[in-house]
């Protein structure tokens, strides 16, 4: 199995789980700590800048390819140059190689591909990104995934996913969890609460190696979670968790709102282990 973008926030979760029980080959442009941890956990790591550097020192064949290189910000024409070869030409020269032997073709994309809603978006929720880099790019993926699939036959399978975090790092942890046991406010947006469908990590690992497993899934499956849940709900959740009263400040911008809508994903491998009080717990 191949991972791409192996250091990242799913990817690296992603191939440590795949390693418990696979040989796994994960492809990052990072080194040091990160490097180490995937290596102890069994990941055959290789140091590549996707787009760049070429794939010979990778397997021949192998049976799955999991996509979760990102692209960030822009803020110059060499960063744009590196967004495409990233996110374009990288996919398109895994595809190149593996289409012929892979059984699955799994990218990571993410909702932004649709224009924000204060409404769930399904499937077929029409592809219209805002201007960011991530977004945009993340678009374009999905357009090259879904030529290959149409023309060269791949099996492809586009994850959309809505507002993935995990104990360490995403977004309730540093705006909700750290502020918390720092004894620190909260900050929400009163007049336009901030609204998501976020996905506890060993869930969205376990939706996303599943559907590179079963034998038959749509083209794009969503990955999130099945609550729409606010800041300052999640804020109210950690504080009775911790037995503390939170205080909560009426101070965080409104951002634009993408909410998934489960009932895809819950309905191939069932609702989520990790409700939101569980996972912040």
């Amino acid at each position: 199995m191949l991972v791409a973008g192996c250091a990242g926030r799913i990817g690296a979760a992603t191939a440590l789980e795949l390693a418990r029980s696979n040989e796994v080959h994960g492809i990052d442009c990072v080194d040091g700590a990160a490097r180490r941890h995937l290596e102890r956990g069994g990941v055959n790591f290789h140091h590549m800048s996707l787009g760049r550097d070429g794939l010979d020192p990778l397997p021949a064949k192998v049976d799955y390819v999991f996509y979760q290189a990102v692209t960030w910000k822009i803020r110059n024409a060499k960063e744009e140059r590196e967004a495409y070869l990233v996110s374009i030409k990288g996919v398109f020269d895994l595809f190149r190689k593996y289409h012929r032997d892979a059984k699955r073709f799994v990218l990571g994309s993410t909702g932004g591909v649709c224009a924000p809603s204060e409404k769930l978006a399904d499937e077929r929720t029409a592809r219209c990104p805002d201007a960011t880099p991530y977004h945009s790019y993340k678009f374009a993926m999905e357009v090259v995934g879904e030529a290959f699939a149409d023309t060269e036959g791949a099996d492809v399978v586009i994850l959309r996913y809505y507002w993935p975090w995990s104990e360490r790092n995403g977004f309730p942890h540093s705006w909700v969890i750290v502020p918390l046991l720092r004894g620190h406010p909260v900050s929400v947006c009163d007049r336009h609460p901030n609204r998501f469908t976020a996905v506890f990590m060993p869930d969205c690992v376990r939706y996303s190696v599943g559907l590179a497993e079963l034998p038959e899934v749509p083209r794009i499956v969503n990955v999130c979670g099945t609550e729409i849940v606010s800041v300052e709900q999640m804020a109210r959740i950690t504080a009775d968790v911790l037995g503390i009263e939170p205080a909560i400040t009426n101070s965080r911008k409104h951002r634009s709102t993408f909410l998934g809508d489960a009932s895809l994903v819950t309905r191939l491998l069932g609702p989520p282990e990790f409700d939101m009080r569980r996972s912040l717990e």
